[in-house]
């Protein structure tokens, strides 16, 4: 209820607070106005007190009476709060003064006081004092100047004293009323509001059996009525509904394990019909390329037999001839391997994901194997005259327990798609070992893999299509990498990818290194 209570107050106290500011404003705007009045007052009894004593100080003045002059400017300081009294000869040059300390009048005060008398308030020796200044003349002739000093503080202390009482007033009735109302508020909201809450809370917790005995005529009591037919309502219907529930459960248990049974075989449709689809899509385009190649090429092979058995076999014509069937089939031994390639991949996914491929497991020497990818891709490096390959492999590392013939299909399709996509540049075969870690890593400077496909390239004939890099179009069906990874998994490593998407790719393999104490050190198993 902390924050009901807030809510309920803070725009009272808010209310209150420009009800004071208000009230603070309107009070010094009258206490202004009223120490205004008081100035003028005290202008007029100055000038009241200069004019009963003009005609002495004028003559005084004129006739160098400077004892008669001060006695009379003593008089005038005897009056009440009377700071000083001065006399000045017309030139502004001080003749008498009360307090023995007067200035002479400047210029610019003397052109003034030759209009009119001159009335302001200032400090003068830590007082606030209100000075009158006028010119002193004897039958129509200026003779000097009178000033008259008059303390105000009194007149501030009454002021200040009335502002602070009206306001110690307002502060006064503003925390009455705001306890009062606090008081109130919380007897008759806060309370029941809070009561309400706390039934509310436990018809949540299920106890339905809860009572509300408000009794007020305001919204509250109509509340109270309302929430107590509510809990009537809701007792009745958890009634029904344990009744229903106890008719449906064994049909809704039956139900349920249908639809899982038909969702769980309806993914699996899904999954197959679309690794189908991609199979189909992929397969058929890559088998249909080489086979193209191979029944063009062998065509013309035919052809130019034909060619060479009409023609003389020892002439230029019979060279020319053999280099072009030589060519042809070449061409057709490098599609062949294409399709035995991509048939491999096909068959070794089907084996890996229907867990019928062998495994052949011992331990291996990582260095030897790393040795033996790096000869075997010499062929793919070939056709990359710009690409160059080097080894960061140690003399000695810890062995693994693994099939090497698999760890080395994982080393050459991995080295084989850094030269393919390095145009030019270096690619990079690494090993450490961390621990009980072995990493190895092929490291290139081709065109790079974009961060959003660095996931997707492990999965099923999937291939990263650049749009901005033309010389680039993609190789195979997409199996080679999902077949390391599922190799990688399966001896519980881990194969990852790293790139920018534009300064080369770097793909890290880690294993576990090989268990010292095993006693058997080959292991076929089959999974």
């Amino acid at each position: 209820m902390d924050n009901l209570t807030r809510r309920i107050f803070l725009p009272l106290l808010l209310t209150g607070i420009m009800v004071i500011v208000v009230y603070g404003i309107i009070l010094t705007s009258y206490e202004q106005k009223r120490r205004a009045d008081n100035l003028e007052q005290i202008r007029f009894q100055l000038l009241t007190l200069y004019e009963l004593r003009r005609e002495d100080i004028g003559n005084e003045i004129f006739g160098g009476k400077r004892l008669a002059l001060a006695d009379t400017l003593q008089k005038m300081r005897f009056v009440h709060d009377i700071v000083t009294v001065t006399a000045f000869n017309p030139e502004g040059k001080a003749l008498e003064d009360t307090s023995g300390e007067a200035a002479d009048l400047t210029r610019a005060e003397l052109d003034q006081l030759d209009q009119v008398p001159q009335f302001v308030e200032t400090d003068y020796r830590d007082l606030r004092v209100a000075v009158l200044t006028t010119m002193v003349e004897v039958i129509g002739e200026r003779v000097g100047y009178v000033r008259i000093r008059f303390d105000l503080s009194k007149l501030q202390r009454e002021a200040q004293s009335s502002y602070n009482f009206f306001l110690a007033l307002l502060l006064t009735l503003f925390v009455i009323m705001s306890l009062t109302l606090h008081v109130i508020i919380k007897r008759m909201v806060i309370r029941p509001v809070t009561r309400l809450r706390d039934a509310m809370t436990r018809v949540r917790d299920g106890r339905l059996e809860i009572s509300l005995d408000i009794e007020t005529k305001d919204i509250i009591g109509e509340l109270a009525a309302s929430f107590n037919e509510m809990t009537a309502a809701l007792k009745k219907a958890r009634e029904d509904r344990s009744e229903a529930i106890v008719r449906l459960e064994d049909s809704l248990v039956a139900l349920s394990r249908k639809a899982e049974e038909l969702a769980e075989a309806n993914h699996r449709l899904m999954e197959l019909d679309k690794l189908k689809s991609d199979f189909i899509s992929s397969v058929s385009h890559e088998l249909r390329t080489p086979m193209t190649s191979v029944l063009g090429f062998a065509k013309l092979i035919h052809r130019d037999f034909a060619k060479l058995e009409r023609s003389d076999r020892t002439g230029p014509k019979a060279h020319a001839l053999a280099r072009r069937i030589d060519g042809n089939i070449a061409i057709i031994i490098e599609e062949g391997d294409r399709l035995t390639s991509l048939i491999n991949d096909v068959l070794d996914l089907a084996k890996i994901e229907s867990g019928s491929i062998q495994w052949r497991d011992r331990e291996v020497d990582v260095v030897k194997l790393g040795h033996r990818a790096l000869r075997a891709v010499e062929g793919v490096l070939d056709k990359a005259p710009r690409t160059r390959l080097i080894s960061s492999l140690p003399d000695h590392m810890p062995k693994t327990i693994i099939d090497p013939e698999r760890l080395l299909q994982v080393l050459i399709n991995l080295l084989s798609n850094a030269i393919k996509f390095t145009p030019q540049g270096t690619v990079e075969l690494k090993a450490r070992c961390t621990g009980n870690v072995l990493r190895l890593t092929v490291a290139d400077q081709g065109i790079g893999i974009p961060p959003q496909e660095l996931e997707r390239i492990f999965d099923n004939f999937h291939q990263v299509r650049r749009d901005d890099s033309p010389e680039h179009k993609p190789h195979g069906v997409g199996l080679g990498l999902a077949i390391c990874r599922r190799i990688v998994d399966h001896y519980h490593g881990r194969i990852w990818a790293e790139s920018d998407g534009e300064h080369g790719s770097t793909f890290h393999v880690e294993l576990a290194v090989a268990d010292t104490t095993a006693t058997d050190n080959v292991i076929l198993r089959n999974k």
